[in-house]
């Protein structure tokens, strides 16, 4: 592609990027108070029953977090580097942090 034919492809692509991120961040806005007559919905037709499923699933995927983090993952660190898993975990701990917390 020639320079200013360029300039204009990367142009456009900038443009819907920039909207693009404008709509997901119009949503994530909006997703916490939309959420909540959602499941207030769900709670009156369903019953109670249906936040205690939820509260299994989220257990349950909780559960499967700390298996992979520290089980999976944490063997392949100790197979396939130097590093222990105890001393890689405590290093990279301040940047989990801070990664969440971003979010």
């Amino acid at each position: 592609m020639k320079g200013e034919n360029k300039k204009i492809v990367i142009g456009f692509f900038g443009g819907v990027t920039d909207a693009l991120v404008h709509v997901i961040l119009k949503v994530m806005y909006v997703a916490p108070t939309a959420v909540f007559p959602l499941m207030s919905n769900a709670t009156r037709s369903f019953g109670c029953k249906v936040l205690l499923l939820l509260l299994k699933l989220l257990a349950v995927y909780r559960v499967a977090l700390l298996l992979y983090t520290f089980g999976i993952y944490g063997s392949s660190i100790k197979v396939f580097s130097n590093t222990s898993p105890e001393r890689f975990f405590r290093e990279i701990y301040k940047a989990q942090v801070v990664a969440l917390s971003t979010v």
